[in-house]
């Protein structure tokens, strides 16, 4: 079976379809309304998302 799979021809791979411009951006629009969402819904349980000393950022 290893074989096999070494042996398969060039012609045999499939090319990944392209997918356009436009839905990578609507994809990367999407993933900044989520992560607003989050920080968002973070803020309302009013839970500190940073230590309030630089000195404690490094923990």
């Amino acid at each position: 079976m290893i074989s096999l799979g070494l042996r398969t021809l060039a012609a045999d791979i499939e090319k990944p379809s392209s997918h356009g411009f436009w839905l990578l951006e609507l994809t990367g629009f999407a993933t900044s309304i989520d992560a607003m969402a989050m920080v968002a819904g973070l803020a309302f349980i009013d839970v500190n998302i940073r230590p309030l000393r630089p000195s404690d950022w490094r923990r």
